[in-house]
């Protein structure tokens, strides 16, 4: 006999929440980015409803308190919640009705991270055209101690409604928003009131624009709307006392490496269609890996939002061919690859993607990224070498020219010549992508040289008069023969043996 087992006998016990919580993330600060993420999928509901214009929106991370008890909170002016939906959308465990296709949560259960990391979670919130607003409040300390190994497992119902409280108040009818306070941070949460660690986190996986000063947002930009995709984006700021960060993504026009800063000199774009992705990375001199960790190797996207991190191509580059270089080199390049395909859905700890299909004809995709890449880096590092060299020459010549009190006709040609050579190679290597500010170096001590050599004196003719008529007689005789460098090479060593003989 086949039956079915009654609801009534199915638990879900108080341990799952510490799993959704504490167990969730590795970072803690992904926590943040739970949030952040909430706010932004408001505020673009708010836009597309026409409640709110682009350029009023506005998402606020506010560090307050004293140093022994620390708050942090974060505020949008999105659509915030009505309150006939507040238990359904802020209370219930795993039940959000948000589409993947349209927002960048929708598990319902990233609103549930702050529990770890505060002794208050605080949710108040309005939606327009209502005059009260509602607040609900979490006791952490409380819902922890429901989590712990070895306490009695309690249903996650029984674990909310003994933690959880809510009341409402009057509230002006034209305002929507949504304010998430975590009061008396505690544990790795105090973490959370670290200005420069919390702005270099958000600064990379949160959903904002690029800072002007990078010069490649147009080309970004034009790639995004060849493939449809519109490169979302809402104002995010950092406020701590009167300090008030605006945020940006970290690119700028020089990136850290190599112990040095290297300026970007372009971009390349790649992508598919069919599979639904294109992606960029900056081009420089690659003089090694990066070491802004805020910047190194190249970031998947989705929706705008940072998913995993840099490792991500970094493990697949690891499953090729050339495995060990390959992967290595990914760290030399900054740049971003966002996911368009609606298939394509981030796992819940947003670490990686869901396994499917889609996804799997992506990560076949990134062999051609990864191979091009390491093209790239390698070809940047012969180009070095060749500037290298050039300059080494340059160098030598130099050497030559100031120790010099006077100089025959012949070594200043030769001499002559081989800077003429060096300015070829220079004008060779703009072309394929050399740093210019090297060269333009190069060009200008090449003319320093040159000056310096037209300055020094002629030397005194060696020859007898009859040795130096016949010399000129050869010269003549060569210059109509062969081309003029051909001439005085062959012309030079004439005038050595005749020298040697004369001696």
């Amino acid at each position: 006999m086949t039956d079915k087992i009654p609801l009534a006998d199915v638990r879900v016990g108080s341990f799952l929440l510490d799993t959704l919580t504490v167990g969730m993330y590795e970072n803690p600060l992904h926590c943040i980015r739970e949030y952040v993420q909430n706010a932004y999928d408001s505020i673009l509901d708010a836009i597309s409803a026409g409640s709110l214009t682009p350029g009023d929106a506005l998402v606020t991370v506010a560090i307050s308190g004293t140093a022994k008890r620390q708050s942090l909170s974060i505020r949008d002016n999105g659509t915030g919640v009505p309150a006939g939906q507040i238990v359904d959308r802020l209370i219930s465990v795993g039940n959000s009705r948000k589409s993947p296709a349209r927002h960048a949560g929708f598990r319902g259960i990233g609103r549930l991270a702050g529990l770890a990391y505060c002794a208050t979670l605080r949710f108040t919130t309005k939606a327009v055209d209502e005059d009260q607003e509602t607040i609900l409040e979490f006791d952490c300390p409380a819902a922890r101690g429901m989590m712990q190994a070895g306490s009695d497992p309690k249903p996650i119902q029984e674990v909310i409604a003994q933690t959880v409280t809510r009341r409402s108040q009057a509230a002006r009818r034209d305002k929507s928003y949504m304010l998430i306070e975590m009061e008396n941070l505690s544990g790795h949460g105090t973490d959370f009131a670290d200005v420069e660690e919390l702005e270099r986190y958000l600064s990379q996986y949160a959903p904002v624009d690029y800072a002007q000063e990078f010069n490649y947002v147009d080309v970004i930009t034009a790639k995004a709307k060849e493939y449809g995709y519109a490169l979302p984006a809402i104002p995010l700021q950092i406020k701590h006392g009167r300090d008030v960060r605006a945020l940006r993504k970290p690119f700028r026009k020089e990136i850290l490496a190599a112990g040095g800063f290297s300026k970007v000199a372009g971009i390349e774009t790649f992508g598919s269609k069919e599979h639904g992705w294109f992606g960029w990375f900056a081009v420089t001199d690659f003089p090694g890996e990066i070491g802004d960790d805020t910047q190194a190797g190249i970031r998947f996207r989705q929706k705008n939002i940072q998913v995993g991190t840099s490792l991500l191509l970094e493990r697949i580059a690891s499953m090729q061919e050339k495995a060990t270089t390959n992967r290595r080199l990914m760290r030399w390049v900054a740049g971003e690859i966002f996911i368009t395909s609606a298939q394509v859905v981030p796992n819940a700890r947003r670490d990686g993607f869901e396994d499917n299909p889609e996804w799997r004809a992506i990560e076949a995709d990134m062999a051609g990224v990864v191979a091009t890449i390491a093209k790239v880096v390698r070809a940047s590092s012969s180009r070095r070498s060749a500037v290298e060299k050039i300059d080494k020459l340059v160098k030598e010549a130099k050497k030559t020219v100031e120790g010099k009190s006077e100089i025959g006709q012949a070594e200043r040609q030769t001499l002559d010549d081989e800077l003429d050579a060096q300015l070829e190679k220079i004008k060779k290597a703009y072309t394929i992508g050399a740093d210019p500010e090297k060269l333009d170096r190069l060009i200008k001590e090449i003319e320093r040289v040159r000056g310096r050599l037209r300055e020094i004196p002629a030397a005194k003719p060696t020859f007898g008069p009859l040795l130096e008529k016949a010399m000129e007689i050869v010269r003549d005789v060569l210059s109509e023969e062969l081309n003029a460098k051909d001439a005085r090479r062959i012309g030079e060593k004439i005038r050595r043996r005749l020298k040697s003989l004369e001696d």
